[in-house]
């Protein structure tokens, strides 16, 4: 049977040993949590992704600060939207939704449109979707 001291050590020794367990699953939770593990850089500025959707939707799971151009095309013309994912604010997801260009028959046509700001909550991910959802779009945007 081990003395008073030898079991005081050990005790210690036991917490030691869950503090550093417990320590080292917070690590690799966070660690899978980074955007770099899933495929995004990690870095404070806005992601460009172009026209490239998925990277968007990527960066807009992260709540990420990103930008994408979307074009709608149609027969006689097209119309181009600038998407934004500005961060995190509160537990909201901003985004912004602006129409940058419409094109008709080859003519580009003014805008008088204000862009849409829309607070999606950060945990339902389900709400992403509301830069491509008109009834979303109208609970969500302002």
């Amino acid at each position: 049977m081990p003395s008073r001291k030898e079991a005081k050590y050990l005790g210690y020794a036991l917490i030691f040993a869950a503090l550093l367990i417990l320590g080292a699953t917070f690590a690799f939770v966070l660690m899978i949590n980074t955007p770099m593990i899933r495929g995004l850089p990690e870095t404070r500025e806005v992601l460009d992704c172009g026209n490239d959707e998925r990277c968007f939707r990527d960066a807009a799971l992260l709540c990420r600060k990103a930008k994408m151009v979307y074009v709608l095309e149609g027969v006689n013309g097209k119309v181009e939207f600038l998407y934004e994912c500005l961060g995190r604010t509160d537990n909201y997801c901003i985004f912004r939704k602006t129409l940058k260009r419409v094109v008709v028959n080859n003519e580009e046509k003014k805008i008088a449109e204000k862009p849409k700001i829309c607070r999606v909550p950060a945990d339902n991910t389900e709400l992403l979707n509301v830069l491509f959802d008109m009834d979303l779009e109208e609970k969500f945007c302002e």
